[in-house]
């Protein structure tokens, strides 16, 4: 089964990343710890955040686990995260919206064509649309650009580091204060 999570809005560039490799990370820029963790446990996904008051926020961690994310750039926390739970090996570029996390569905190039760039028309076969805000993705060069910083990632991990990745809070205690590589 897919993780899914749920972060609050000081991870909006993580949150978009998730989705760019195909994971369910629902968050929105705006959202509070108290949002994330409140849509955490409706939704049963595991909360990402920054913050270490989540006693503070609510008491008890959602069911499906919590990681405080202290890694300050990107692929830090990527790699932070795939410690838990191994989203690099599950990228899947491109299926789901960057923007909104929906699951993007094939649209038919003669759909797509008169929606994208004239470039694009001319280069591109195959089309991703996301049923709910309507953007169009292509496996153009940031797919490729994704499918390298990935690679990178994964050349970076430290194997010894994993720590099981089943989320539950007894197994992310220890590891939330500790800075990432």
């Amino acid at each position: 089964m897919e993780v899914r999570f749920s972060l609050d809005g000081s991870l909006g560039r993580l949150a978009r990343w998730l989705r760019l490799l195909g994971g369910d990370a629902a968050g929105r820029p705006a959202d509070s710890l108290r949002a994330a963790l409140r849509r955490a446990r409706a939704e049963e996904r595991v909360l990402l955040t920054r913050s270490a008051d989540l006693e503070r926020f609510g008491g008890t961690p959602p069911r499906a686990g919590w990681l405080r994310i202290v890694a300050d750039d990107l692929p830090a926390q990527l790699l932070q995260v795939d410690r838990r739970w191994p989203v690099l090996d599950r990228a899947d570029p491109l299926r789901r919206c960057a923007l909104c996390n929906r699951s993007t569905e094939e649209l038919p190039a003669d759909r797509a064509r008169p929606r994208v760039p004239p470039f694009v028309a001319r280069t591109q076969e195959r089309y991703r649309i996301c049923p709910a805000c309507g953007r169009i993705y292509w496996e153009a060069t940031h797919a490729t650009a994704i499918a390298r910083f990935v690679r990178e990632l994964r050349s970076r991990r430290d194997p010894a580091a994993r720590t099981g990745g089943n989320g539950d809070e007894e197994d992310a205690g220890p590891d939330l204060s500790s800075p990432a590589p």
